[in-house]
């Protein structure tokens, strides 16, 4: 269960590519791969064994053994497609055929980060380049030309960095008030872009206005959580009965505790739609199954199902891949840090790019291109594009931000677009929590600006927010440990550290000195000692690093 996600997807693209597992192993020269592709080769031979036992069919096996439907073809009479995006080996496989039965165009906008498709046109006889539109014929093999998009050096664009992501909120919402205030701009032409979908769910919480509108619909069944705990439940307990047989209609009574929970008449019919689907599956399997897979398949089942979101915001929330094809006036985009673009493939978890590229499959490079497209062809249809990310410590922004554009933000800029995004995250006549629903915050006292220490006080414990914040009291070191206090400490041994320099010459030495320096500024309470070991080991794996560096002649603490 913890690789089918995995599995099946490396297979989907298998045959999308028309590639058998088999032809992997000529790409893997030095055979670092060989008992995978073993492993691999008898999964797919066993799963497509129980495919055609039951009389299944699943896309992996899509590339073998299909047949045109000739007579829905001829009805067509000319077929036009709207392309956006990277074709398999497989589906230009179907066009070529199906060009040769009725004419087939292909619109598309040619792209830099897609060089095979203007290889293509161009050995139409047709000159293709970057940011062009396109009409292609592939009937009559005829390019013809529908314009070009403008360059990206047009397109007004500004650089958010801020200090968290939740601080992004505001910066969307300040945009949003700027745009609409001083150019004019109807919201409905506005979009919210979040690489990671789980940011639209944070829009949500914090849209007080309304001015939200998720395109990729909400949460369908909220039991899906009590779901999830039942099964964990009956994976820690070893439930007999988990692990049994049981026919298709007594596993449905099972469901009925949960059923019974559902109120929304929509969700109802929805619920009763995927036991029916579920009951087709398990027909064709003699009508039983073991009670732990037919649960993991229906929750799977279930968590599918959304809602529309029917709150009647104007600026729409989507995720990357659903903005192909359309134009906006606005795009404001959210999370653009490294971690978060470019997206991370499961695809990419198994064979090396050599590999890859030896035996005709996409590379990490093709996908990150891929993902380049979307936004260049994005930003180039607007007239104002605005980025934002995080940038402190630990996160910075994207590579893509200087790949796509040639130039970054203005990060001198953040603590005072931090303050803005304060203002329109937090109201000040009441602070509003998505978990505690708004707060009255006359017991904040004269203390004006929040921090998120604060902030973070105030919501969990008012009185802790009154004594610490209001009354000045400094909390008690007893039994915690206070960041501020850490790193103080922290910058004092390394202080010392670097007074002392000269008569630390071995990793012994080393470790002596800190051990020590630790031991005498650190508390002994429990929580003081983990914070020695946790920061003993940090210490000692830059000193060694830097011992390394002082035998070369090189001086870290100058």
């Amino acid at each position: 269960l913890k690789t089918r996600d995995f599995l099946f997807r490396f297979f989907d693209e298998l045959a999308g590519e028309c590639v058998a597992v088999e032809d992997l192993s000529r790409g893997d020269t030095y055979a670092f791969f060989d008992d995978h592709l073993r492993i691999l080769t008898q999964l797919r031979q066993e799963y497509t064994s129980l495919l055609d036992q039951y009389g299944f069919v699943d896309p992996m096996t899509r590339s073998s053994g299909y047949e045109l439907n000739l007579p829905y073809i001829l009805g067509c009479g000319e077929i036009e497609l709207f392309v956006q995006g990277y074709l398999t080996t497989f589906e230009w496989e179907i066009l070529t055929k199906v060009a040769k039965i009725v004419p087939v165009k292909l619109f598309v906008t040619l792209s830099r980060y897609y060089p095979k498709l203007i290889s293509l046109v161009n050995s139409f006889g047709f000159e293709g380049e970057d940011g062009q539109r396109v009409e292609i014929d592939l009937s009559a093999q005829k390019v013809r030309s529908l314009g070009v998009l403008p360059p990206l050096e047009s397109v007004s664009s500004d650089f958010f960095p801020v200090t968290s992501r939740l601080l992004q909120v505001g910066m969307v919402k300040e945009i949003i008030y700027e745009w609409m205030t001083t150019q004019g701009m109807d919201p409905e032409a506005i979009v919210v872009v979040t690489p990671d979908e789980g940011f639209a769910t944070i829009l949500k919480e914090w849209d007080d206005d309304g001015l939200f509108n998720l395109a990729m619909g909400v949460e369908g069944l909220e039991i899906v959580t009590v779901m999830q705990e039942y099964a964990k439940g009956c994976e820690e307990k070893r439930e007999a009965f988990w692990y049994e047989e049981e026919r298709f209609e007594t596993f449905k009574t099972r469901l009925l505790p949960f059923e019974e929970k559902i109120t929304d008449h929509t969700m109802h019919q929805e619920w009763n739609k995927k036991v029916f689907e579920l009951s087709l599956l398990v027909d064709r399997m003699e009508g039983k199954g073991v009670v732990r897979e037919l649960f993991y398949l229906f929750l799977e089942m279930v968590q599918a199902i959304t809602r529309d979101d029917v709150r009647g915001g104007k600026v729409k929330v989507m995720g990357v891949l659903e903005t192909r094809g359309m134009a906006f006036e606005g795009v404001i985009v959210v999370d653009f840090n490294e971690s978060v673009v470019p997206k991370p493939s499961v695809k990419d978890s198994f064979l090396n790019s050599y590999v890859r590229q030896e035996v005709g499959l996409p590379t990490r490079s093709d996908r990150e291109n891929l993902q380049k497209l979307y936004y260049d062809h994005l930003f180039r249809k607007t007239s104002r594009v605005a980025i934002g990310y995080v940038a402190n410590e630990t996160s910075f922004r994207s590579r893509f931000v200087d790949e796509l554009f040639g130039r970054g933000g203005d990060e001198g800029e953040s603590a005072t677009k931090n303050r803005g995004c304060s203002v329109n995250l937090f109201d000040l006549q009441g602070l509003k929590s998505p978990l505690l629903g708004r707060v009255d915050t006359q017991g904040m006292g004269e203390k004006t600006f929040q921090s998120a220490s604060s902030l973070t006080t105030y919501f969990l414990c008012p009185r802790k927010y009154y004594w610490r914040y209001v009354k000045k009291l400094a909390p008690s070191s007893k039994d915690t440990t206070d960041a501020m206090t850490l790193g103080n400490i922290i910058h004092e041994v390394m202080a010392k550290w670097g007074t002392h320099e000269s008569h630390l010459s071995s990793k012994d030495a080393l470790s002596l000195f800190i051990k020590g320096e630790l031991e005498q500024r650190l508390k002994d309470t429990p929580l003081w000692e983990v914070e020695k070991v946790v920061w003993f080991d940090r210490l000692m794996a830059w000193g060694e690093v830097w011992l390394e560096r002082k035998k070369e002649g090189i001086s870290c603490m100058g």
